[in-house]
């Protein structure tokens, strides 16, 4: 192996953990001036700001695979706020009409929520593959329709528990920062995403479905040469995307504790950024797991970080995109250099 490309592997691998150290470096000298040092880089901070990331990393996953096979969504943001909405519409259907059981109720909004996000995903799939419309498109109507779907529902408000009820036990332990014992470290919402996030990757590594996203997202002719079903492995792709981003609705519906048609606006940003920068590709045929989880983490570090110095929304937004940038600048100079 050539030093240059010794040099674009350990980038590629060893990126997401220095970008990492060096966020929370930068974030904690600027704490430390700022004079707030002690409340940032302390463990119960580390522990929020990695709950707060599950809902970036449990879409990145769909993400990440989506993007590995060369595509794009972006409306992941606007799917999560419908499967809010869809699940407190469903709860409160359960209990009001049906005078279904809470647990009944629950149970049922959680099967609406996923569903919710692989009906959305499989959308996308058949738009891209069956009407031969390309992914930044059909996703972007996709971003309407959740947008205009959950605006009608809501009629532009927050739904809430019926009078009498509230989150469920199962609810409360998603949208805790604790953990439920203290050899556990994290959240469950943490270790939903982990478990998930090794699926996802054994998917990636040892089925078919996995090395046909790699082979699509590397070369779709050649993979249709070598005998690829192509569009009906896109299909598969979304809509197991649009199922983990109905799981991230779940845990925005557990935490938020309500349905809202914008709560989850502008989060595609922040899971895109996530797959960028944990070495994802958006030319296609690369990403990881670990890395967008990672990516996930730095985004939420960037978030707690910039909350603490009392910067604005809009700063974040613009460290974020000027990462995308960054990252896919360094993409595109190892591309040349291989």
């Amino acid at each position: 192996m050539k030093p240059m490309q010794r040099t674009g592997t350990l980038l590629r691998y060893l990126g997401p953990f220095v970008g990492l150290a060096l966020v929370i470096a930068v974030f904690g000298i600027l704490n430390y001036l700022h004079g707030t040092a002690d409340d940032f880089l302390n463990w119960s901070n580390f522990q929020l700001l990695i709950t707060h990331a599950s809902i970036v990393a449990a879409a990145g996953l769909g993400m990440t695979i989506i993007m590995i096979a060369g595509g794009i969504d972006l409306s992941v943001g606007y799917v999560i706020s419908l499967v809010t909405v869809i699940m407190m519409m469903t709860f409160r259907w359960v209990i009001n009409d049906l005078a279904g059981s809470e647990t009944m109720a629950g149970l049922a909004a959680l099967a609406a929520g996923l569903l919710t996000g692989v009906v959305c995903g499989t959308f996308n799939g058949v738009v891209i593959t069956q009407w031969k419309i390309v992914p930044f498109v059909a996703t972007l109507a996709m971003l309407g329709i959740a947008r205009g779907v959950g605006i009608y529902f809501t009629e532009g408000s927050r739904l809430s528990f019926p009078t009498g009820t509230g989150p469920l036990p199962w609810m409360t332990a998603l949208r805790s920062i604790d953990p439920m014992a203290d050899w556990t470290f994290f959240s469950p919402s943490v270790w939903s995403v982990f478990i998930l996030g090794c699926i996802v990757a054994a998917v990636l590594r040892y089925t078919v479905l996995g090395r046909h996203c790699f082979a699509i997202g590397s070369s779709e002719p050649t993979a249709r040469l070598c005998g690829v079903r192509v569009e009906r492995t896109k299909i598969m792709i979304y809509a197991l995307a649009g199922l983990l981003t109905g799981w991230a609705g779940v845990l925005q519906f557990c935490r938020s504790g309500a349905g809202s048609h914008d709560v989850g606006a502008g989060m595609e940003l922040s899971v895109i950024a996530a797959v960028v920068i944990g070495g994802g590709s958006l030319n296609g045929g690369e990403g990881t797991i670990l890395g967008t989880i990672l990516g996930a983490i730095i985004i939420s570090v960037l978030d707690n970080g910039c909350s603490r110095l009392n910067l604005q929304p809009d700063v974040r937004y613009v460290i974020i995109a000027a990462i995308i940038l960054g990252v896919a600048a360094l993409n595109s100079w190892r591309s040349t250099k291989r």
